[in-house]
């Protein structure tokens, strides 16, 4: 497809009288050659072939875009045209009218091609409820999904202030709104001589009725909004009308569970208030499109830690696979779109005490093992630390000879390593191997990667940009796994083969773990672990072949046994089985249930 700068002021008059079309677009008026728009734009030719009146007339009146039906006039002249993201939505909307099914598929190639998180600036302001390329809908539920990721990266820190605000108002998947203030507090800090002027404005965003004491008790410790005069004032009540809180969206992360009836048809079911409310059966649709930015009636469920996907249309009630093995998978358009922009340094956290160094998030260096011929420094650890730090409780057991283990909690400080790409900083003497066993997990919008080497040692890396970590050929297949993770802020899950439990908070480098299930009868490969964002905060242990359910509340520490269960599978079809089970942040607008359950309360 070329690109021309040339003007439709640049198109020749026609000599014939009899041939001239005049057309009136706005403020502007053109004179074409009626056989040759006819000819090219299937839309004058329906209009001038027809027994309509506006058949014998020889002007016409539109209402497009004037910029987009420019763009058209030297499209059919020169074979030219410049497709641009600022105008691409409106210039596809002009070309669907006018009927020109092959510029509209370029505009639709062009986007999905080149769209990322930098142009929403320019893209929000041309969306409409009913613009064809991707409508206001569309575009809210990928900022709504996406929200935290984006609030992480170098681009939203140069958004102006018109599209933080728009973004901050939307119905956001967020579990707290304390996520929005921090996202706004970045944003101000960025060029705070410049922007604390917008933090009245921008904290208007924030849905003070559904924060509660999440954002009181914290609000003082965001640097720029404390300083704020009397911003006790600014905080609206709970029964306080000043602002308009339209919803709770820090209540819509469900866990649901896929139950595979056959290839062609899933069974969703819904958690709600201790039971499993069934949502229907969804038919495979092989047609559905798997663009990364989507309908807005469409979920992408990520499942058995991140190795399986599949995206869900809700209204119509279909689904398909999503693509996480090729170039343009899943993973890789996320990171092309979002992740790769993200700010954050990446930390290492090694179970061995040779590793040790700096890169910034070090592709090679983490992928393959190898010794630092020219390594300038070390970080200096005292034996007794050494002695601290690197144990043998992080070990899996497997070396050891025992048939069963005591129940214990164990509690270490791990070291640190801070990743950099200066060349002042430290190397790695030696890296986890490219063999090892990963899985690529997502906490608050940043993708985290734990793994385990083959002398059982576990380590993480947090948070991981480049793209080779968004590959699923570097991750083993779940059913060959010795370990499954989930992750909820700080803290990463990890259940062994052998059904010990840790829990590693890798913002204060401390862990602990357990043999909660010893002398259960649990399965390993009958367990799903996934995490669930409520007012608790719990992981969710659940039993693919039943269905039951355990709970971990963090901030008690136990576990419980509950009475909720799934329909058992039909133990004579193989292929009927819990697929997965998984906490998803949902539409819940446009999920229709075979009925709703509400309670009898008057609040």
């Amino acid at each position: 497809m070329a690109d021309s700068n040339e003007s439709s002021d640049q198109i020749p008059e026609v000599s014939e009288s009899g041939d001239k079309l005049t057309i009136i677009n706005g403020s502007k008026i053109y004179r074409v050659s009626k056989k040759f728009i006819c000819s090219s734009i299937p839309y004058f030719e329906s209009m001038f072939c027809s027994d309509l009146l506006e058949a014998q007339e020889n002007k016409v009146e539109l209402d497009l875009d004037e910029h987009s039906f420019d763009c058209v006039l030297n499209w059919i002249h020169s074979d030219s045209v410049q497709i641009e993201m600022e105008s691409v939505i409106t210039l596809l909307d002009v070309a669907d009218y006018l009927l020109l099914n092959d510029l509209s598929e370029d505009c639709y190639s062009y986007f999905h091609a080149y769209f990322t998180i930098e142009h929403l600036p320019v893209v929000i302001p041309q969306v409409t409820k009913t613009s064809k390329l991707i409508n206001s809908g569309a575009l809210n539920t990928f900022i709504c999904h996406h929200f935290l990721k984006i609030a992480k990266t170098s681009i939203f820190l140069n958004y102006p202030v018109e599209t933080l605000e728009y973004i901050c108002k939307l119905d956001l998947m967020i579990s707290s709104e304390y996520q929005v203030l921090e996202a706004i507090n970045d944003w101000i800090k960025f060029k705070a001589g410049l922007r604390k002027e917008y933090r009245l404005q921008l904290l208007r965003c924030i849905r003070w009725r559904y924060a509660g004491t999440d954002i009181s008790s914290k609000i003082l410790d965001v640097p720029y909004i404390a300083t704020i005069q009397d911003v006790d004032e600014i905080l609206c009540s709970p029964s306080s009308s000043k602002l308009e809180c339209t919803s709770n969206r820090t209540k819509q992360c469900l866990l649901i569970s896929i139950q595979r009836i056959n290839d062609m048809c899933l069974n969703i079911r819904v958690l709600q208030s201790q039971f499993w409310l069934p949502i229907g059966y969804f038919n495979l649709d092989d047609s559905m499109s798997l663009e990364f930015v989507h309908g807005e009636n469409i979920s992408d469920v990520l499942y058995d830690c991140g190795t399986k996907g599949v995206r869900i249309d809700w209204e119509g009630k279909k689904f398909c696979w999503l693509n996480l093995e090729s170039d343009e998978s899943y993973y890789q358009q996320i990171n092309k779109l979002i992740v790769s922009s993200q700010t954050k340094s990446s930390t290492i956290l090694y179970l061995d005490d040779k590793c040790f160094g700096n890169a910034d998030d070090p592709l090679i260096d983490l992928f393959h093992l190898r010794s630092s011929a020219t390594s300038r420094r070390l970080p200096t650890v005292s034996s007794a630390s050494h002695s601290r730090a690197f144990v043998d409780p992080w070990d899996d057991w497997s070396d050891c000879g025992c048939s069963s283990y005591p129940s214990r909690v164990t509690r270490r400080k791990l070291p640190l390593v801070l990743l950099n790409d200066s060349e002042n900083e430290d190397v790695p003497t030696s890296v986890p191997s490219e063999n090892d066993e990963k899985l690529l997990l997502e906490s608050d919008g940043e993708f985290i990667v734990v793994g385990k080497t083959k002398d059982n040692k576990f380590y993480t890396l947090f948070p991981v940009r480049h793209p080779e970590w968004f590959k699923m050929e570097n991750y083993v297949n779940y059913d060959q796994r010795s370990f499954i993770a989930t992750i909820l802020g700080s803290n990463i899950f990890i259940l062994t083969k052998k059904l010990k439990f840790i829990q590693f908070d890798y913002k204060t480098q401390t862990f602990k773990q357990t043999v909660p299930f010893k002398g259960n009868q649990l399965k390993f490969m009958d367990l799903i672990i996934t995490s669930l964002l409520d007012n608790d905060y719990k992981i969710v242990l659940i039993h693919k072949s039943s269905g039951k359910i355990h709970y971990f509340n963090i901030d008690s520490q136990t576990w419980t046994e509950t009475n909720i269960s799934n329909r058992k599978p039909n133990q004579t079809n193989s292929k009927d089985c819990i697929m997965a089970s998984t906490s998803v942040f949902l539409p819940l607008d446009k999920i229709k249930p075979y009925f709703f359950r509400k309670s009898s309360s008057l609040d």
